[in-house]
């Protein structure tokens, strides 16, 4: 039995370990209310994705790019290929309600339903900014 990550393209996991890096970095220089409200889910082509959960956190984020772009260009420029030079930002909110104690029996599946509707949404969010960002 082989391990998981000699599974993994090594690209990807170094990817990976980037985007965990710069997202721990993004969270280090926003407000403690923020941290379980936004993620950086990739970065391509000098721009990096970030999904947020409301309006709010994707305000804060807006007024606070030109100084995260450049602390994260100086802390990481040696591990980036090339400087980031935008920051986009999706909100991507769910869909279904939070569940009132009542609800509590069937929560494993509206959990899972709405983990789905996330990942659908981020992928979708992947897809539209790739084509986005290479048309600019």
């Amino acid at each position: 039995m082989h391990a998981i990550d000699s599974l993994i393209d090594q690209k990807i996991i170094r990817k990976t370990k980037i985007i965990q890096l710069l997202s721990k970095s993004m969270h280090s220089r926003l407000p403690s209310k923020y941290h379980h409200h936004c993620w950086l889910i990739d970065i391509t082509d000098n721009c990096a994705l970030i999904a947020v959960d409301s309006a709010e956190v994707a305000t804060a984020l807006r007024y606070q790019q030109h100084e995260l772009l450049k602390q994260i260009n100086e802390e990481f420029s040696k591990r980036l290929n090339t400087p980031l030079r935008r920051i986009k930002i999706k909100v991507i909110a769910p869909e279904a309600e939070p569940l009132s104690s009542t609800e509590s029996a069937s929560a494993g599946s509206t959990n899972t339903q709405l983990a789905r509707t996330y990942c659908r949404q981020i992928l979708d969010f992947l897809a539209d900014s790739s084509a986005d960002i290479r048309s600019d």
